[in-house]
């Protein structure tokens, strides 16, 4: 896990002044713990800690949780007054996925999945608790995918965005550029 290029709180730390991280596995908050990373224990569905920041990172998350509102209400009470919430999680219009529910009827996924979000569902979602979606990007760590000639939406396997309060981005702010 940590030694793992790929690893995202691991490329993090790499970059950023200050980083917390969160675990649902007491186990595996521990283990980073006990070699210098920041981490906590936490269940990013309800959490309290005392403090507040500029970007909340949400990768390859949303799509394990049960309670979407909780995540959001939690992240927006931990938000500085410009900060911002970035988010990754799988396409589901994935050219692969496509391709087999058209022969399987059902995509195989991971079994710890709760659901599959498009930008479009997740924006409205969003919109029910003060928070816009914005900056929406498409990405795949595979040049096969990245080469492939579909439209975005359709070749790359993950989409990843920028959630702001609404009345941030009522007032312009500027989206964070997210490398795929």
């Amino acid at each position: 896990m940590f030694e793992d290029p790929h690893w995202l709180h691991g490329a993090l730390n790499e970059v950023a002044g200050s980083l917390l991280g969160m675990d649902y596995s007491a186990e595996s908050a521990d283990f980073l713990a006990d070699r210098g990373f920041n981490v906590v224990h936490g269940d990013a569905q309800n959490f309290t800690l005392d403090r507040q920041f500029d970007v909340i990172v949400a990768g390859d998350l949303i799509e394990h949780l049960e309670n979407q509102a909780g995540f959001l209400e939690s992240c927006k009470r931990h938000l500085k007054p410009d900060g911002k919430i970035v988010v990754s999680t799988p396409n589901p219009w994935f050219w692969k996925y496509l391709l087999l529910a058209v022969i399987h009827r059902e995509v195989p996924n991971n079994a710890e999945h709760t659901g599959w979000f498009c930008p479009r569902t997740y924006r409205q979602l969003c919109e029910r608790f003060d928070l816009e979606l914005t900056g929406i990007e498409f990405g795949s760590r595979y040049l096969r995918d990245r080469i492939m000639p579909l439209p975005r939406g359709w070749k790359h396997t993950s989409w990843h965005g920028t959630l702001v309060l609404k009345e941030q981005a009522n007032q312009g702010a500027a989206d964070i550029a997210i490398q795929p």
